[in-house]
């Protein structure tokens, strides 16, 4: 089966970024599609990193900031996967619990193969409710690969 088109999910986390090099070297290697992804979720929005320009904005929708939050870890995802070198990309965004959201996109997009780092910045929700890479590889029905 030929890779055509591979997803890569990320968080903006330093393990992301390891599966977007990786990802990144597999596309160009494979001459595929790579499929860009960020699951935001609610927690996102108390990130340390984020939470003094998240507190500048005003009048807005929690909605708003996740969706505000998301393009931004898209765009710098996609700007790195360009510095990498890959020139097909597409991004796509969702929301909810983030294993089920990926094999969402995953599915509309035909993706080939799912590449994620083994963590993330969830890592406390993950001991108590399980790794988003775990439930991946559990459940995915295409090939998924974890980046240490």
């Amino acid at each position: 089966m030929a890779m055509k088109r591979i997803l890569i999910a990320t968080d903006g986390s330093e393990s992301a970024d390891r599966a977007l090099n990786f990802a990144a070297a597999l596309a160009q290697n494979l001459c595929a599609e790579l499929v860009i992804v960020n699951i935001c979720t609610f927690s996102d929005l108390w990130d340390m990193r984020d939470y003094d320009e998240l507190a500048r904005v005003e009048h807005t929708t929690v909605g708003e900031l996740l969706t505000s939050f998301s393009n931004r870890v898209l765009e710098n995802a996609s700007d790195r996967a360009r510095n990498l070198g890959v020139t097909a990309l597409q991004m796509q965004s969702g929301h909810g619990d983030a294993a089920h959201a990926i094999l969402e996109i995953a599915e509309r997009v035909n993706a080939s193969s799912i590449i994620v780092g083994k963590r993330g910045r969830g890592r406390w929700a993950s001991m108590v409710l399980g790794s988003v890479s775990q439930k991946l590889v559990n459940l995915a029905p295409q090939a998924v690969i974890v980046v240490p």
